[in-house]
This record gives structure tokens, C-alpha cells and sequence, in this order.
């Protein structure tokens, strides 16, 4: 089971577990049969961490946050990726729009991106690397997101 916490991941399995759970066996069957079984393994992974989250909450006050998500298992690096969007709006104005990229099999961060409407400022990086845009925060995160 897959709690999120404090903006990243928490399992209550270990991490072993959870690797076998994304990419499955490895050594068996063919490369087109493994990249199948762990697209599974990880759609699944994502949909329950996903599954944690409310795809949508509204308050009282108005106040609604939407919860999206890609996954996607990366072969070179042998990588479980999620990435969560999230976007805040208030009394039907939007807020805050936020991206981030997680390694669901270390449970760290590897990018976040945020963008506040009122003041059109953003705030991003990528493994330590400053942007300035959500196209340059995308630039970075693409070799993750590519097989």
C-alpha cells in the first residue's frame, strides 16, 4: 500500500517489493513482453498512489484542488516515474498550477514546477536545476519521460 506524505511517497511495503511490483521479472520473456508487463505493473503502481489523493476536493470556502497524473516506467534508467498535477482555484479563479515528477522507487522528487496566477511568477527545478518556464521545466524532465 502507497500513502502520500508530505509532498512524496511513503510505502508501507519495502522498496524491494515495490520494484518487483513496477518492473516485475526482468530476466524472463522477451524485451517487448517485459516493457508490457512493467507498463502494467507501474499504471497500476500510479493509479493507487493516485488513488490516495482526491482526484477533486472543493471546501466550504470554494476553494477546489484537481489532482492529475502520467506514469511512466523508464528502461534505461530502470525508473518508476509519476508525475502529479495539481491545479487550485479559488471562488472559481485559478490559483496555483503545480507539476511534479517523483520516483515512486526512491520515494524523492526529481522535479517540481509552480505557477501562481495572480502574480505570474513560477518557481522550478529539475534535480537542482533552475527554470524559468513550465516549456523549460518540461525540456528537463524529458529524459525521464522518454524510453
Amino acid at each position: 500500500m502507497l500513502r502520500l506524505k508530505g509532498g512524496g511517497l511513503t510505502n508501507a511495503t519495502t522498496s524491494n517489493s515495490l520494484v518487483e511490483l513496477c518492473v516485475g521479472n526482468q530476466r524472463s520473456g522477451s524485451i517487448a513482453k517485459r516493457k508490457v508487463g512493467a507498463k502494467r505493473a507501474l499504471r497500476n503502481l500510479a493509479e493507487e498512489a493516485f488513488d490516495k489523493r482526491l482526484k477533486s476536493e472543493v471546501s466550504e470556502e470554494g476553494h477546489q484542488r484537481t489532482w492529475g497524473h502520467e506514469n511512466h516506467y523508464n528502461f534505461r534508467l530502470k525508473k518508476c516515474l509519476f508525475l502529479e498535477a495539481r491545479e487550485d482555484v479559488e471562488r472559481g479563479v485559478r490559483e496555483r498550477k503545480q507539476l511534479k515528477l517523483i520516483d515512486l522507487q526512491d520515494n524523492r522528487e526529481i522535479g517540481v514546477y509552480v505557477f501562481i496566477y495572480r502574480q505570474s511568477t513560477t518557481a522550478c527545478s529539475v534535480q537542482g536545476k533552475d527554470c524559468t518556464s513550465e516549456e523549460e521545466w518540461r525540456a528537463l524532465i524529458k529524459p525521464f519521460m522518454e524510453d
